[in-house]
This record gives structure tokens, sequence and C-alpha cells, in this order.
């Protein structure tokens, strides 16, 4: 008779030890994330008033710094041109866009006025006419005076005549009918010869005349000429189109702003800066300064400043040359470098609270120290101090880490101080 071992059941504790594991280990997982690998840092409350938080701390000593002065200014074109209508009508082509670079003469929109063109093609029949009739006044005046030459010649022969008939009427060769003839004709010869001397003679104030007329037709035309092609609205210099509202076929009035063209080649930048911020001493025409806009730095020449403070504030103009591809009537911060500080401190902004204090670290204690904000230079802030009772050395321990409650007097733990 065969018999059979039946094997023992593991327990309920090892059949689930896996996923024990498994549980453990996320809960450490979730723990040392939670704290970064590191001690979680304690904030001193009123339910754990001995519970010291953990900070961290920096050696800092005084030095010699330049601040620079941060502002707030505008963009703006030195050359910015406002395009407006010279006369009313109907857009019949816009050639351009917003932000479209064009150069000097392009032409930028064309209007149509018929009223105008009809003018100017009258003025044009007129001013054709008077010239006419100019050209026609100086072919007959050279007429004329040849034709004077002619009628002197004739007077004389004439007059020869009359002498011939009086000799032989005295002789009683010829009749008293043949004198009076010859004395008729020589008449009749002397008049057309006045009359030619008097066109002769009026052929200048004829000519002044027409002149003058013509001057005036000139002057019309001229006018309705140039308003003609002030209906093709052409660049006037190179630049970016800016502004533009304008649509084909679009009606358009006398003096209507059109759009804007903006001399991008030599930008500038107003700013205005607080009186107590800086003194005349650090303005010096020439002065550099770094502007920022969309990420892009900019190198500005400082060219002008108010020598007289209007409302607490100076205003300062920067020019920004050759900045071709940047849009105008934008704002831009600007920073300003101002001359070099002895015995200043340089600290990183996030230790500065309230824009008026700092606390140094001595005996594992903060000690609260006044100071006043200088300006930046790079990332950090360039501080002055005013007062600190407990600080006795110009070299201390800077409190790094950025505490929500500290106050002066407050105990920490420091884990790190460099």
């Amino acid at each position: 008779m065969t018999t059979h071992s039946t094997a023992p059941k593991p327990s309920i504790f090892r059949r689930f030890l896996p996923l024990w594991l498994i549980l453990i280990a996320l809960a450490i997982i979730t723990v040392v994330a939670k704290t970064g690998g590191k001690p979680p840092v304690a904030q001193v409350s009123a339910d754990k008033p001995n519970q010291a938080a953990y900070v961290t701390t920096a050696t800092i000593k005084p030095g010699s710094y330049a601040p620079s002065l941060s502002l707030y200014g505008t963009l703006k074109a030195d050359n910015q041109v406002n395009v407006i209508a010279k006369a009313s009508g109907k857009v019949s082509s816009v050639n351009v866009k917003n932000a479209q670079r064009v150069n000097k003469g392009d032409v930028l929109l064309t209007i149509e006025n018929a009223d105008l063109q009809f003018q100017l093609d009258a003025a044009r029949a007129n001013l054709d006419d008077i010239q006419a009739k100019i050209d026609a006044q100086n072919i007959q005046y050279k007429s004329d005076v040849n034709a004077l030459k002619i009628e002197q010649s004739l007077l004389d022969i004439n007059e020869k005549s009359l002498s011939r008939q009086q000799a032989l009427v005295k002789d009683g060769l010829a009749s008293q009918s043949d004198l009076e003839s010859a004395q008729r004709a020589l008449q009749s010869q002397k008049l057309q010869l006045n009359n030619r001397e008097l066109t002769v003679e009026k052929h200048a104030s004829t000519i002044n005349q027409l002149n003058a007329s013509k001057k005036q037709i000139q002057s019309t035309f001229n006018q309705l000429q140039n308003s003609v092609n002030d209906l093709t609205i052409k660049a006037d210099f190179s630049g970016v189109v800016n502004q533009l509202n304008i649509k084909t076929f679009e009606e358009v009035s006398l003096n209507q702003s059109l759009l804007t063209l903006v001399n991008q080649s030599a930008l500038l930048v107003e700013t205005y800066a607080a009186v107590n911020s800086l003194s005349f001493a650090d303005l010096n025409i020439g002065s550099t300064a770094i502007g920022k806009i969309d990420d892009i730095k900019i190198n500005l020449t400082l060219t002008s400043f108010d020598q007289v403070a209007k409302q607490g504030a100076i205003k300062l103009t920067f020019s920004a040359m050759n900045q071709t591809d940047l849009a105008v009537n934008r704002y831009m911060n600007v920073q300003l470098p101002l001359k070099s500080i002895d015995n200043i401190y340089s600290v990183p902004v996030h230790t500065v609270y309230s824009n008026n204090r700092i606390y140094a670290v001595l005996n594992d204690k903060l000690n609260r120290i006044n100071i006043e904000v200088l300006g930046k230079q790079d990332n950090n802030l360039l501080i002055k101090i005013i007062n600190s009772d407990s600080i006795t050395t110009s070299e201390f321990n800077l409190l790094t880490t950025r505490l929500n409650d500290a106050i002066n007097g407050l105990e920490v733990n420091v884990v790190e101080s460099k």
C-alpha cells in the first residue's frame, strides 16, 4: 500500500511578503521625494516655539561695486512720420502691409479722384492754348518786322513817284489827276507803314500779357499736378510701415491719417529716473546702458537728460542705433551703470527683506541689519549698511535661506555655510 505525504501550506505572512515589501519601498520613496533627501526645514511657530529652522549662510564682505539703475522706458523712432491724405478720393491700391520694410520712393498706396483729374486736364488744355497764342504772336512779329522793311521800301518808291508826277505836271506832260493819284498812293503807303510800326511796337506788351496769363495758368496747372501726384503715396525715406488701417476701394478724406512710416535706423528710448535714485554727477552724455526687450539685449547711449527735475523725476533719452528689427512704441527695461562705490555689499536678491533689511547669523541667532539698496549688478543687489548693533566686523555670515517668519533673535540651525 503506497502512502503519500502532503507539503505544508505557506503562512499568510509569507504569501503576502512581496506586497508588503513593495508598499514599504513606496513609502520610503515618497518621504525622500518630499524632503529632497535632506531634513525638512522647520518653521518656527507658536505651537513649537523651541523648534529651530534649518538654514544656510554665506560669508560676505564689503568691496567696490558699480551699481546699475533699473529704469523702464518707451522705445520710439527719432524720425516717425504720420502719412496723411492730401486729397480726398477712393483708394485704388494698397501696396504694403504693417511691419513691412520699404525703401525711399516706394509706392505705398494710390488714391483716385476723378474731379481733380478733370481739372488737371482742363488746366493742361488752357496751358496748351495760351502757348499756341504766344507762338502765333512770335511768328506774327517776325512777319511784321519783315513787312515793315517792305512797307518802308514802298514808301520810298511812292515818294519818288510823286516827285516825278510833280515834274511832269509842271512841264505839262502829265495831268492833274495823275498827280493826285500819286499823292493818294503815297498817303496810303504812309498809313500802312504807320500801322505796321504800331503792330511791331505792340508786340512786346502783347507777349507780356500772354506770358502773364501763361504764368497764372501754369501755376494752377502745377498745383493741380502736385495734387494729382499726391494721390500716389510714396515713402519719403526708408523705413517700416506701421498703423496701416486703409483698405482698397475705401473712401478717404482730406488730411485723413493713412499710415505711419518709421525710420528704424534712428531709434531712441525715453526713460524717467527718480531724483533720489541718482545724482547729476552720475550722468554723462555718451554713457552706455543696456536695454532689454523680448529677451534681446540692446546697447544704448545716453544722448540727453533734463537739467531740472520735473515732478520728482529726471527724463533720460538714449539712442538705439541700427535696431531695424524692433517694433516701436513698446516698453523696455534699461540698466544704467552708475559710478563705482566703495565699502558696499553684493548680495542675492532673495536675501533682502522688504527692500530695507538683511539678516546675519551670529551664535545660531538671526541679527537684523538695516540697509539701503543702491542698485543692481548682474543678478545681485548692491546694498549699504545703515546700522547694526550686533555686527562689529565688516565681514559676517549672511542668511541665505529665505524664511517667511524671519525676525531679530530667531534661533536657527546652520546646516551649510559658504
